[in-house]
């Protein structure tokens, strides 16, 4: 099946009748945050209306269309001309706009998902669509029935997809005027664009279902749902797109699929630089190093030697691009390794930046990873040797304590509470040290 095309000149007769578009806009000023200072615009129709209007809202406008622009933009916008599913980002943004598109997209799952990676953290995407309430539900009801065909509503597919994240759904009365049934037949012809062929071939019984519904009315109510849509708090630490990021002096590339240390997102990275063991002249292993910030940082701080090892391919990737951005030494190793099953030597100090919340991780056990980790690590110390492990209140941290007492393990407890979360570090020391 081909790809649904746009047919603009079905757009204009619909859109110029209605005013959906002044409905839609007041409510996205009236959502819109001052903080908020760049826009993605996916898919700008034929007209600038929408980014004239939201140009005085931010500071910059991206917009995304696949078809040649020939009117006027703003002059804080800018244009990719390319499909949405097939467009390649190279940074965040505060808002993301997709009125009416979400019809459009060929895989709409894959395509919101990527819309909601390209937001900064605080950031939230807003989706318009037609409401299957009204003059319009009715009337996709009755087409159904005509044509002896199922129709699925866009609205419901949102909302299905919308499940897996935080959103708010306003109502928004609007409505097309019409002179009589065959000029609103002729006006809707956009709503029906996946059946073509049918809507044409039953022009005359939509016309008179139009004389018998809408008897001595020139309004057709089209109820517009919009979706003011955030990421719920750790969708982003592996949802993204690539981007830079620094911390403590570190420039940073974060590649999609990489677990992002991001402090806006997560403080599980944060709390463990903050309290960063004396790595000087000695050797580390960094577990789980997702970018390679913690055993970059330990580079550094002089440590005489730094192993990397991740079970993501595409982590160690990421991380060896990092060390050739902050370090000029060969004093380090990369390995692909599931915890220790690959690791052949021991340390002085090993840091764990572990997967925590379930939530975020899908398919895995966060407390099997750690209790195993935590069971085979001081085969992997040097004497006196520590471990620092990060958790937080996203998962319980008894059974943590648990695995800790029943190893017999000392260890000391920092804990920190950012974002409405506890995070914890565990400075641990192994029995076979004492």
């Amino acid at each position: 099946m081909s790809k649904l095309k746009f047919n603009s000149k079905w757009y204009n007769n619909l859109v110029n009748a209605s005013n959906e578009k002044e409905k839609i806009l007041d409510k996205i000023q009236n959502i819109i945050k001052e903080e908020y200072t760049s826009l993605l615009d996916i898919g700008i129709g034929t007209g600038s209306f929408f980014v004239d209007r939201l140009s005085k809202n931010f500071k910059e406008i991206t917009i995304v269309e696949k078809e040649s622009i020939d009117f006027k933009l703003p002059r804080n916008s800018r244009v990719i001309q390319s499909d949405w599913e097939e467009t390649t980002l190279t940074r965040q943004f505060d808002v993301a706009l997709a009125s009416h598109v979400v019809y459009y997209f060929e895989n709409k799952e894959s395509s919101i998902k990527k819309i909601q990676k390209s937001l900064t953290p605080n950031g939230f995407a807003i989706y318009v669509v037609n409401g299957k309430d009204g003059n319009y539900g009715e009337l996709k009801t009755e087409f159904s029935k005509i044509i002896g065909k199922d129709y699925s509503f866009t609205y419901d597919e949102l909302k299905d997809i919308l499940g897996q994240f935080k959103y708010t759904e306003y109502s928004i009365e609007s409505h097309v005027e019409f002179k009589n049934s065959e000029d609103l037949y002729e006006k809707l012809r956009l709503s029906f664009d996946h059946y073509v062929d049918e809507y044409n071939s039953h022009k005359e019984e939509i016309i008179e279902y139009f004389n018998e519904s809408l008897k001595g009315k020139n309004k057709f109510i089209i109820n517009q749902k919009l979706f003011a849509v955030q990421n719920l708090p750790w969708f982003q630490l592996l949802n993204h797109i690539n981007h830079d990021l620094q911390i403590k002096n570190l420039n940073l590339e974060i590649k999609e699929n990489v677990f992002s240390p991001n402090p806006e997102i997560t403080h599980s990275t944060s709390i463990l630089l903050d309290n960063f063991p004396n790595v000087k002249n000695t050797t580390v292993l960094d577990i789980g190093c997702g970018t390679g910030i913690l055993g970059i940082h330990a580079l550094k701080q002089k440590a005489s030697k730094v192993v990397f090892s991740d079970i993501n391919q595409e982590a160690i990737n990421n991380t060896l691009i990092n060390i050739q951005k902050n370090h000029n030494k060969q004093n380090f190793n990369l390995i692909k390794s599931n915890l220790f099953e690959s690791i052949d030597e021991k340390f002085d100090h090993i840091l764990a930046n572990l997967p925590i919340s379930e939530d975020e991780w899908e398919g895995i056990s966060t407390k099997k990873i750690v209790e195993e980790f935590l069971i085979k690590c001081k085969d992997y110390l040097n004497p006196n040797g520590t471990v620092h492990l990060t958790w937080a209140s996203l998962s319980k941290i008894e059974p943590i304590k648990e695995i800790l007492s029943t190893l017999n393990y000392q260890y000391d407890l920092i804990t920190v509470n950012q974002k409405e979360t506890d995070w914890h570090l565990f400075k641990i020391q192994t029995q076979s040290n004492h």
